[in-house]
């Protein structure tokens, strides 16, 4: 598989502050010589056994690849977590991409419109609870609810980004994500259109599940996961121009990406 390199690439451009901050925090931490920990955070899943991943920052020659992002010590243990299944394999790179892609977009365009900035802000934090819960929850119920902002926060951002007024989307439909996903396709037409289409239908009412069980199975909520950080990946990869997951999407699948089904 092909490493990850320049998205991640941190230097100090010669400035001796952040150079005395770095060589103090080198002495403490001799790994930081290749990454500083602590980018952006998401998930993988093989199948429904799922991992926190937190994205360095990779600076110098040095690039990563899916594996080491992952957290494993080699290829071959990661392999194996996978379960020697490349379809496995190809959906943990596709998912390292999406945190990639949202974590260095949002890094890219953070000094633009302010409010919508703001809300991609709150859906990395929905992404950050999710990732911290669904490793070792034995219930998946609570999880439904950041996840479901995670989607609807991403997909608002772009909306206000383009000049929607953040309070238009007070009430309840405000919560109408099958409405707002065809809204974001209409303002910003992409090739992810589909597939966030596919995610949205199958999460369940986002109000509802508040109250009472959504009826999914761990496996249903972890793929549902995995499609809400898809769904803010593509929302940033439709303003900035971070898109690992095209280059991975053409190495991984002859083509798109597999249909998203629970």
């Amino acid at each position: 598989m092909e490493l990850l390199g320049s998205g991640f690439v941190m230097g100090f451009g010669g400035n001796p502050d952040v150079k005395r901050i770095m060589d103090a925090y080198a002495a403490m931490t001799p790994e930081v010589e290749t990454s500083w920990p602590g980018a952006g955070m998401g998930i993988v899943a093989s199948v429904d056994q799922v991992r926190k991943v937190v994205l360095p920052v990779v600076f110098g020659d040095n690039a990563l690849q899916p594996w080491q992002i992952a957290g494993f010590a080699n290829g071959e243990t990661w392999w194996n977590w996978c379960r020697q299944d490349r379809t496995i394999a190809a959906e943990v790179t596709l998912a390292v991409a999406d945190l990639h892609d949202f974590t260095m977009g949002l890094n890219e365009i953070e000094h633009g419109n302010a409010d919508a900035v703001t809300l991609w802000r709150m859906a990395r934090s929905n992404l950050e609870d999710a990732a911290n819960t669904l490793p070792t929850s034995f219930s998946h119920d609570s999880v439904i609810q950041p996840i479901c902002m995670v989607a609807e926060l991403s997909m608002k951002a772009v909306l206000v980004w383009d000049g929607v007024d953040p309070n238009s989307f007070r009430g309840p439909a405000g919560h109408n994500l099958p409405a707002l996903a065809a809204r974001m396709a209409a303002a910003r037409p992409h090739r992810d259109d589909a597939r966030v289409q596919a995610v949205i239908a199958n999460l369940p009412p986002y109000v509802a599940s508040r109250y009472k069980p959504a009826g999914l199975k761990r496996l249903q909520v972890v793929r549902l996961a995995l499609g809400a950080q898809f769904i803010a990946a593509s929302s940033v990869r439709r303003i900035g121009t971070a898109d690992l997951a095209a280059q991975m999407e053409a190495d991984e699948w002859p083509g798109p990406r597999t249909p998203f089904s629970l």
